[in-house]
Parts: C-alpha cells; sequence; structure tokens
C-alpha cells in the first residue's frame, strides 16, 4: 500500500511521516493538518528526502501529485535552476 499527501483532515492519528536515521533508528512523527492544504508544509521535507538520496524523484513527483509530463518537465527545470 502506497501512501500518499492527498490531504485527509484528521486529528493527527493516521498522519504522519516516518524515517530511519543514520543509526538505524526508526522514527515516526504524527501531525494534524488543519486545512486541504496543510500537507505543502511537508515539501521541504520531501526535497532534502530527495536530494540526499532518501527519495527517488519519482518518488517525490508521486507524493506532489505531479503527474502531467509538461508539469514533470517544468518541475524537473525549477529543479536543476535552483
Amino acid at each position: 500500500m502506497r501512501h500518499t499527501l492527498n490531504p485527509r483532515l484528521s486529528q493527527g492519528v493516521n498522519n504522519y511521516v516516518k524515517f530511519v536515521d543514520i543509526s538505524g533508528k526508526e522514527h515516526q512523527y504524527h501531525f494534524k493538518l488543519f486545512s486541504a492544504n496543510g500537507s505543502q508544509e511537508l515539501y521541504p521535507i520531501i526535497k532534502q528526502a530527495t536530494v540526499h538520496g532518501k527519495l527517488s524523484l519519482h518518488r517525490e513527483l508521486e507524493l506532489l501529485g505531479i503527474d502531467d509530463y509538461d508539469e514533470i518537465q517544468r518541475f524537473k527545470a525549477e529543479q536543476s535552476n535552483g
């Protein structure tokens, strides 16, 4: 089952970010979404995970909901410019 960032307002029970640090310890952080756009606050985390090779570009695009070819090309161009 793949998880997405599609907004789901909740009390934070099913909204979480999970990662494994360099020592192998697993961390899971629960959070609340206060609006339908609240998941945008996770974009910097997603970007950093991709930059550090912990997340593929394909998965980053999937989580960000970018699936249109032209939109993907714009995204790639923006990433390479800055």
